[in-house]
């Protein structure tokens, strides 16, 4: 389980690149191609084996669903609050986030 929810957070540090280094550089802005040639590949393929985990664990596609669900919302809240400098803006935001690990503990915890 712990394989497959590594393989989810590397994935989602990817995909947050790929989708949000047009914010950072000048650079990256108007290169979208580009992006989605170098990001999708290992993306994908991350999702894949992340996916294959979790259903060899739990036998269960919602339980990598729901996983890869929270996982993305705290690699995205960990990288856009570190590097773009967004806070959790209002309390709506931050409970959502904790929705969040509150999922994944859910889906890794309950037996």
């Amino acid at each position: 389980m712990i394989k497959g929810v590594i393989f989810y957070f590397i994935a989602n540090i990817f995909a947050w690149f790929s989708i949000n280094l047009q914010f950072m550089y000048d650079w990256w802005k108007d290169k979208e191609v580009l992006s989605a040639v170098l990001f999708s590949f290992p993306v994908m393929y991350l999702y894949i084996l992340a996916t294959k985990e979790i259903m060899r664990e739990t036998g269960l596609l919602w339980s990598s669903k729901l996983i890869g669900f929270g996982v993305s919302n705290v690699v995205f809240a960990f990288f856009t609050w570190t590097l773009m400098k967004e806070g959790m803006l209002n309390s709506k935001t931050l409970i959502c986030f904790c929705l969040s690990i509150v999922i994944i503990a859910i889906q890794i915890l309950w037996k």
